[in-house]
């Protein structure tokens, strides 16, 4: 019942169809990775042949691989942190949505507003006429008092037609680094969090409803992460990282080929990545089906047949990965919309013709009609109104054989 009434899914079946087709579609790249980390292996692991990657060494080969392939110490993250300071990466976000959405942005530090002796900033966006959309505050850096390693995004009061005014806010805990005179650099995958946020703050300072309940995130639950994963695309796009990087010393821009580099690098295993997460999606509607549901003993052999068929690196028998697979309980039935996202995202991105204008007005104004919808609508309807296609259409277009794909997070 969770995904025929509360997804653009619609059925167990249409999610299961599209995970198994996609591990189809992975698999042979899948193939060319693992046979770059049994070079690896061989390199540098034992004496021996090594025929098999064994799963507690695959994050090592991985990470392994990864450094003999940067291309160049530009491409290091601590050396790209020298271009992200964090006064430029905020107005680099202010620049993204002036451009896009023809809104006017002002960012301020405060002091009396704010839950925390630390430094917080305030995002208020306007009209061009003037009257205010809404507020967005970002609590970045870790204090008392504050969950650690979270990074989310909070509505503190939802829009509503015309009568309410939306705030949220952003809490991250960056660890960047400290560069004289109080100026901080985000690491880049602190950058692209950043934006990852700020997407689904934007859903919600865009959207409006009737009803509060139903603005802005509080809609289907496959659609949530399509706004964030979008709006992470322009972190680092060349085009948009020429507009705001700045060298802390030099003032120059962050070089393109450092950008092209580490992106290579953090792609290298995106098809390996990516069966991981089809095969804990495809677990995910298993135990939500009845013939899942029979003990601990089924579940962990139910997570573990499903790895050994779906993906090349398994986890081990005699485990029990599901015990820190926090999805399955906080978002039962619906881990697959994070790969549903990415390609949602992907064809979004391409609609709206990004991939050569990442700033252009036209897509800003089709990227502002998806984040207008809220619960009220059915956002599956919004996607073919976009241009998008329906579920099946739509997960067709994922970038599956492409490095451009989103890499996503291993749980």
């Amino acid at each position: 019942y969770l995904l025929s009434s509360n997804s653009i899914a619609g059925s167990p079946q249409a999610v299961v169809h599209f995970l198994s087709g996609l591990s189809t579609r992975l698999a042979p790249h899948a193939r060319d990775e693992y046979n770059l980390l049994i070079q690896t292996a061989n390199q540098c692991l034992s004496p021996a042949r090594v025929t098999k990657v064994q799963p507690w060494n695959r994050l090592y080969l991985m990470d392994k691989t990864m450094r003999q392939g940067v291309a160049s110490s530009e491409a290091d993250p601590a050396a790209m942190s020298m271009y992200l300071p964090l006064s430029a990466c905020l107005e680099g976000l202010k620049t993204v949505i002036e451009e896009l959405f023809d809104v006017e942005c002002s960012i301020d530090k405060v002091s009396n507003e704010g839950w925390s002796s630390n430094l917080v900033y305030k995002f208020t966006c306007k009209h061009s006429g003037g009257e205010t959309i809404g507020a967005i505050y970002l609590d970045l850096f870790p204090h008392e008092h504050k969950a650690p390693h979270q990074n989310a995004h909070y509505t503190i009061q939802c829009g509503r037609q015309e009568s309410q005014m939306p705030i949220m806010a952003l809490l991250c805990n960056f660890v960047g680094e400290r560069y004289g005179q109080g100026e901080v650099l985000l690491f880049p995958v602190e950058l692209e969090t950043l934006f990852h946020e700020f997407g689904h703050a934007l859903h919600s300072l865009f959207s409006r409803s009737r009803y509060t309940y139903l603005a802005g995130t509080r809609c289907e639950v496959d659609f949530i992460e399509v706004p964030s994963i979008l709006f992470e695309k322009f972190a680092l796009h060349p085009a948009v990282a020429s507009r705001f990087t700045r060298h802390v010393r030099t003032g120059d821009r962050m070089p393109t080929s450092a950008i092209q580099s580490y992106k290579q690098t953090r792609g290298r295993f995106w098809a390996l990545e990516m069966q991981n997460q089809v095969a804990f999606a495809l677990f995910d509607q298993a135990v939500h089906n009845k013939s899942g549901r029979d003990g601990l003993e089924s579940v962990t052999e139910t997570l573990l047949g499903t790895m050994e068929e779906h993906t090349l690196i398994p986890h081990a028998r005699g485990t029990t990965p599901e015990a820190r697979f926090q999805h399955l309980v906080g978002y039962g039935a619906h881990y697959y919309s994070y790969v549903f996202s990415q390609c949602v995202s992907h064809n979004l991105w391409r609609r709206a013709g990004f991939d050569a204008d990442p700033l252009n007005r036209q897509g800003g104004e089709l990227l502002r009609a998806l984040l207008s919808q809220s619960g009220c609508t059915d956002p599956g309807e919004t996607l073919l109104a976009l241009g998008s296609g329906s579920f099946n259409q739509v997960v067709e277009g994922c970038p599956v054989g492409s490095r451009k794909c989103l890499i996503p997070s291993i749980p």
